[in-house]
């Protein structure tokens, strides 16, 4: 078969004995190596499904950059409604700023068509991941969930739900390993208007009940997240006509049961985690994101074989507690004193830690996403931690209480600093500046510009 590259085709796929494309015309030998879409190369298909295609292209006016271009399939693409309810749905997803969501570019719709066009994040989804390399253990799980919880945590808090949440829309970044959440073309803004034809999208083996049924709630992203997790430790996914963990007669999860068949052992709180996740009902179900969050954190101080010995050597000793599967520690500061060390990963937590003992003190949870840099203040007193959630948090380090967060940069913060007499905070972003934050009033004091990247 040859493959029209025109996304506005509407039968791209042909047979080989043909010369030109059966859906629009346009010569296969040249249609199916590349196609030239408004100032955009489309170059390949990644993906296609019920309600979208996904292209591979290149910004041809600006210096051929990768993007996605997705195409929302609708049989009703004409209809005024539908073209409003997009245009809304699409604003809202522009407005989303978060280090794990491919940014929106741009949206139009064209010859009643509607497009979006999106970061392009190099990397392997979970589905290709868990089929190149086995079975996902319950450390593998647990960084899912608290880096995917984080991101729902925040698309939550704008209203917005995914509605398509799989192994093949979470896709592990190849530049860091931070887990992304992807194909937002599935997105609906909380409305109180009337269903779309939109408002049906889901992937069977995944989807809720009230989402089938076309009333999906926040808690319905959570059943679909915590489904996913149960597919990676099976690793048994359905096929349209079977599913080996999920009792039809009984509406009920099997997934213990198939793990205890194949002598695999889970925790018993991150499995009734993950059962209240998948629960049927609604009522008994996780209502947002930060219910999950909040609990499955609490589970972690005592999962200490399942953390990664991340820190560094003292006499010979190895500090570990940071969760999750290539949770890596970014970056790790001395108390003045040498008695303690603190440590940022890329769980979202700051730990610290006593050198004589190799105890952890206490974890400061606050930041959304990876923690890049922590630092004590000269006097002791005080920890400052900058964050790729684009925050700075100042933390005291007697209580591990959060004292105030510092908002500015429009990037990661990727490396904070105090002054000597402890008054000033520097930090420096992937925005390309540095600013200077006063610690008594928490403003910043100035801006530094004049790195080029």
């Amino acid at each position: 078969m040859s493959f029209c590259l025109n996304p506005a085709c509407a039968k791209p796929d042909n047979p080989d004995t043909n010369k030109f494309c059966h859906g629009c015309g346009s010569k296969l030998a040249e249609s199916s190596q590349s196609y030239d879409f408004d100032h955009y190369r489309i170059i390949k298909l990644l993906g296609e499904g019920g309600f979208g295609r996904t292209y591979l292209a290149e910004d041809t006016e600006l210096f051929n950059k990768k993007v996605v271009i997705k195409k929302l399939l609708s049989s009703e693409g004409n209809n005024p409604k539908i073209l409003e309810l997009f245009t809304r749905e699409a604003e809202q997803l522009s407005k989303l700023s978060h280090p794990q969501i491919p940014q929106v570019y741009r949206y139009f719709s064209k010859d009643n068509n509607f497009y979006l066009i999106q970061e392009f994040i190099p990397g392997e989804n979970l589905l290709t991941e868990v089929e190149r390399l086995g079975n996902f253990n319950e450390t593998q799980i647990r960084e899912i969930l608290l880096q995917i919880l984080a991101v729902l945590e925040y698309i939550q808090s704008q209203d917005i739900l995914h509605r398509d949440i799989k192994p093949e829309n979470i896709m592990r970044r190849r530049s860091d390993n931070q887990l992304m959440l992807i194909d937002f073309g599935a997105v609906r803004v909380k409305t109180t208007t009337d269903p779309s034809v939109l408002t049906s999208i889901y992937t069977p083996g995944y989807a809720s009940r009230e989402q089938m049924n076309a009333r999906p709630v926040k808690a319905s992203d959570i059943y679909s997240l915590g489904v996913t997790c149960i597919r990676l430790l099976t690793g048994c996914f359905p096929t349209g006509t079977t599913d080996l963990i999920y009792d039809d007669y009984e509406s009920r999860w099997t997934w213990k049961e198939y793990l205890q068949q194949k002598n695999i052992t889970i925790d018993n709180k991150l499995a009734e985690i993950i059962d209240k996740m998948v629960e049927e009902s609604l009522k008994k179900r996780y209502q947002d994101a930060r219910e999950v969050r909040e609990d499955l954190l609490a589970t972690i101080g005592s999962q200490s074989q399942l953390s990664t010995p991340v820190i560094m050597k003292q006499k010979e000793r190895i500090l570990t507690g940071h969760s999750g599967w290539l949770s890596w520690v970014n970056s790790v500061n001395y108390s003045p004193d040498g008695h303690f060390l603190a440590s940022g990963s890329n769980d979202n937590t700051i730990k610290i830690w006593s050198i004589a003992t190799g105890e952890e003190i206490r974890t400061l949870i606050g930041h959304s996403s990876s923690v890049k840099s922590v630092v004590y203040s000269p006097d002791g007193n005080y920890l400052a931690s900058g964050s790729s959630d684009k925050t700075i948090k100042i933390w005291e380090v007697e209580t591990g209480k959060l004292i105030c967060t510092l908002t500015g940069h429009s990037g990661w913060v990727n490396s904070v600093n105090y002054s000597p007499d402890s008054r000033y905070l520097a930090s420096c972003s992937s925005d390309k500046t540095i600013r200077i934050w006063s610690i008594a009033t928490g403003e910043e004091i100035r801006t530094l510009i004049g790195h080029s990247s």
